[in-house]
This record gives C-alpha cells, structure tokens and sequence, in this order.
C-alpha cells in the first residue's frame, strides 16, 4: 500500500471516530435531560416501563433527524 493510502484512510477513519462521538454524545445529553421530565411523569403516578417506552420511541425519532447534521 502506499502512503497517499494509509494516510487517506487515517483521515476519514478519524472523521468518521470524530462525527459519530458527536453523535452519541449530543444524543446522551438527549437521554439526560428526558430522564430528569421523565421522572417527573413517574412520580405523578404513570407506569415506569409505559414512561420509558414512550420516551424511547420519541428519542429515536429525533435522532434519526439529528443524524445528517452531525455526519
């Protein structure tokens, strides 16, 4: 392999690392701040299991609309 190869794929393997950590962590601060409304919802007497998978549902759809901003 040549070095234009080696040095090209270390780029985009870096840039893929980069975008998809940007990914996952705006998608964990996501998470963080639904499970502090989430507990609220619990404390006022809804179900634990029906909250979260509502909550989850919700989360994956915007994700699916976050993702091709941050790749």
């Amino acid at each position: 392999m040549s070095m234009i190869t080696i040095t090209l794929g270390r780029y985009f393997a870096g840039r893929f690392v980069f975008r998809r950590s940007r990914l996952c962590s705006i998608f964990m601060l996501l998470v963080l701040v639904d499970y502090i409304e989430m507990s609220g919802d619990v404390r006022a007497g809804r179900s634990f299991r029906i909250t979260v998978a509502k909550r989850l549902c919700s989360r994956t759809q915007l994700l699916e609309r976050m993702m091709p901003f941050c790749i």
